[in-house]
């Protein structure tokens, strides 16, 4: 699987890169094309204004609200095809709505919240669903644990989760190579953040114990508890080492 280019990129051009995994004749030339169409329509009858909500109206009129959320299919992660097809699941539904805003004068970023993608335009937090404004004290929760949860974020966050949904998918069909080729990319774009990088590899390990390859799992998480200094952490590395060296003993 080849390596993922990050620097400098936008949400966009890191989502069609995602696209090239889930389908490598993917016709991004095309994309585009037809992209910079439906953008230009919507700038068009954006000129008189500068509102969130007028560029949420004309956004509606294209056909990309969506009432509910669809049960997650690996072809939802091919932005093109979600582009396409007017359908999908709300971060790759967000990713086309913030580069159309962008393109149409606004900042927009996404925002990742837990289970389900949001979208910030000009400060303002939007369901990229239902393309309707959102009242950001209603999804805040009082504890600590909440805090930042409504931050827009790096299009590098962005993509870890697109890559997340496609590990999920591969984990639900029991595609565990094609699992461990998702994590090899997610270690490769968090090259600065070993608290990820440990966790990617608790999860690869976890990967490799479920195809009974224990050598390799327990080298990975050993490789993990290295990475951090949480004790909690740590020992449940060492507990895993544990237990697949007795699986080890069993098999031979």
């Amino acid at each position: 699987m080849e390596s993922i280019e990050i620097e400098g990129k936008t949400e966009l051009e890191l989502a069609l890169q995602v696209s090239l995994l889930v389908n490598e004749e993917t016709d991004q030339e095309a994309f585009a094309k037809d992209f910079n169409q439906f953008v230009e329509a919507i700038r068009q009858e954006m000129e008189v204004t500068d509102k969130v909500d007028r560029f949420l109206a004309e956004y509606r009129q294209t056909g990309f609200m969506q009432e509910k959320q669809v049960e997650m299919q690996l072809w939802h992660s091919d932005i093109v095809r979600v582009f396409e097809a007017k359908e999908g699941i709300p971060i790759t539904l967000g990713i086309l709505l913030i580069e159309t805003a962008k393109r149409c004068g606004f900042e927009a970023q996404g925002v990742n919240y837990p289970g389900h993608f949001l979208v910030k335009i000009d400060g303002q937090l939007v369901d990229p669903m239902g393309l309707v404004l959102l009242d950001s004290k209603k999804l805040e929760k009082p504890d600590k644990e909440s805090e930042g949860l409504l931050v827009p974020v790096s299009p590098l966050i962005v993509l870890l989760r697109m890559l997340n949904n496609l590990r999920a998918l591969y984990g639900r069909e029991e595609q565990w190579n094609k699992s461990i080729e998702i994590i090899d990319l997610q270690l490769q774009v968090s090259t600065e953040n070993d608290r990820l990088k440990a966790s990617l590899l608790f999860d690869k390990g976890e990967l490799w114990s479920k195809m009974g390859v224990y050598g390799i799992a327990r080298e990975c998480f050993l490789a993990a508890a290295e990475m951090t200094d949480n004790l909690d952490f740590i020992d449940q590395c060492q507990e895993r080492v544990i237990e697949l060296s007795k699986l080890e003993q069993v098999v031979h």
